[in-house]
């Protein structure tokens, strides 16, 4: 089924001397530091944006949640593994519960996805290396520096290709290990990710090393699976598909036809270059490619088409300039003055890149950078919150139509540390809070205060179209038993108490 040797598609086995191996262990430290300086010149303007996108503000609230001592899934409703929240609590503790700290934690994660290219590159020549890795990291700079579960998830996985391309069991025993924790990140990333290591499995002795890793990997999600419960199955389960299936691509059918041609036109040229090679290296790149191609399309735009693209492009480098023909050269020649060129163009569009004035915030050890004209707001929100609320009180954030998915501002957990959430379900996108039965309407009669914000007419509709109406019980809550007591730039503020 499989060949070996197939130029541009299988790694070099032969061992080099024992100077040689000297040699080249120098020269991966050089190009790692190499790498780091370049991913940190990449990353380093988007340190000064604000905080603005619920992705970030999730990543924040929940890490502080983690450190209060609450479980995922037990305690509030994700739809993620334990990986980013854990680990980011753990730095939150030691250096505070600050953006700058939960960006370079994505800096982090950005290198090691690249690092993961640079390997597998690597084992075909050092240009060849650095080529790959040096694609990913100038496709991952437009997402700036946020530590998404899923680039988390995406570094364990081309981690476990770099592993299983090398021979023995021990190697192999750590390529499943990678599997089994990306799975710590994005727990259904554990079915897709087994099958890309199936050919390095085809009639292979060690097999036994890679399963064994495996469920070495998944012992952090099953501990998460043991503390909190069926309920974390319905969560990743039927709510990880209520927020997948946005796909729209009449809202601008240009840049979606052109995002949908370059995502599967990459992944078409690795299933054809495996179709070529037939090598073991060649078919997992393409079932790795396979397996992640759904995330670029259940939205179409820059981002999810880049959270694949990071990978896929410099494993279409890899086969394309890894071989030592004379042709191969050349192209890696080219291919290195374009990535010159990209990459002067990725920091100039980060730097000249239209930025909001922005305030730095600091409430007790948690800090925050947010666009200035939301200055006055969240102050004004915080004064009345606090006025109807007395510290260690409880808090709900929501909008004001608890009947339907929404975008709220969670944010506001974070940046209100006097007050702790009341609810389950601290963010409202996946339609499972709306749900009937889902105790929404209880976590709000725990709740001293409320922030509920409108949502923009349409809005909803485009995020999450085939979202559908829930319960009203929730509403029903509110009009009956809160009071609505101001209104801020950020919200409409409700206390815990019937009207006068």
């Amino acid at each position: 089924m499989f060949v070996r040797g197939t130029t541009g598609s299988a790694p070099r086995t032969v061992d080099p001397p024992g100077n040689a191996v000297s040699s080249g262990r120098k020269r991966i430290v050089v190009d790692i530091a190499m790498m780091g300086v370049g991913a940190t010149a990449l990353a380093l303007p988007s340190f000064a944006w604000p905080l603005t996108s619920l992705d970030e503000s999730i990543l924040l609230v929940y890490a502080d949640q983690v450190r209060a001592g609450l479980v995922p899934h037990r305690d509030f409703y994700t739809v993620y593994g334990p990986a980013p929240f854990y680990a980011l609590a753990g730095l939150f503790g030691a250096f505070g519960g600050s953006l700058v700290v939960e960006r370079a934690f994505g800096l982090f994660i950005h290198l090691t996805v690249a690092l993961g290219c640079y390997m597998l590159g690597r084992s075909r020549s050092r240009m060849t290396g650095l080529l790959s890795g040096g694609a990913c990291l100038i496709l991952l700079a437009p997402l700036g520096s946020v530590a998404y579960a899923w680039l988390g998830a995406i570094a364990c996985l081309i981690a476990a290709l770099a592993l299983a391309e090398r021979r023995g069991g021990p190697t192999h025993f750590g390529a499943g290990l990678m599997v089994g924790l990306a799975a710590a990140f994005r727990p259904e990333l554990a079915i897709v990710g087994l099958p890309v290591l199936v050919p390095f499995l085809w009639r292979s002795s060690t097999w036994r090393w890679l399963v064994a890793g495996f469920a070495a990997g998944l012992a952090p999600t099953a501990w998460l699976f043991v503390v909190a419960g069926s309920r974390m199955w319905r969560n990743i389960g039927p709510g990880r598909a209520g927020i997948n299936g946005s796909l729209r691509l009449m809202d601008d059918p240009l840049r979606s036809v052109t995002l949908v041609v370059a995502v599967v036109g990459v992944t078409s040229a690795l299933v054809w270059l495996a179709l070529k090679h037939r090598t073991r290296s060649s078919a997992a790149h393409a079932l790795l490619a396979l397996a992640i191609l759904p995330q670029s399309l259940q939205r179409v735009d820059p981002e999810h088409a880049l959270y694949t693209l990071c990978v896929t492009v410099p494993l279409v480098a890899v086969a394309v300039v890894g071989s030592e023909s004379p042709d191969a050269l050349r192209r890696r020649k080219m291919v290195l003055v374009a990535m010159a060129v990209a990459a002067v163009g990725s920091v100039m569009a980060a730097v000249l890149r239209p930025s909001p004035a922005t305030v730095a915030l600091q409430f007790g050890d948690r800090s925050a950078v947010i666009p200035l004209a939301e200055y006055a707001g969240l102050m004004e929100t915080r004064s009345a919150l606090l006025a109807h609320a007395a510290p260690g009180g409880s808090l709900f954030v929501g909008s004001t139509d608890l009947s339907r998915d929404s975008i709220t501002r969670v944010a506001a957990y974070h940046l209100i540390p006097e007050l702790r959430p009341s609810s389950y379900f601290l963010d409202l996108t996946g339609g499972a809070a709306s749900r009937a039965g889902s105790g929404l309407a209880e976590d709000l009669r725990r709740s001293d205060v409320l922030l509920l914000t409108p949502m923009p007419e349409g809005l909803m509709e485009k995020v999450s179209p085939y979202a559908v109406r829930g319960s009203d019980e929730a509403n029903s809550v509110v009009r009956t038993e809160f009071c609505r007591v101001a209104e801020t730039g950020w919200g409409v503020i409700y206390a815990h108490h019937p009207c006068k």
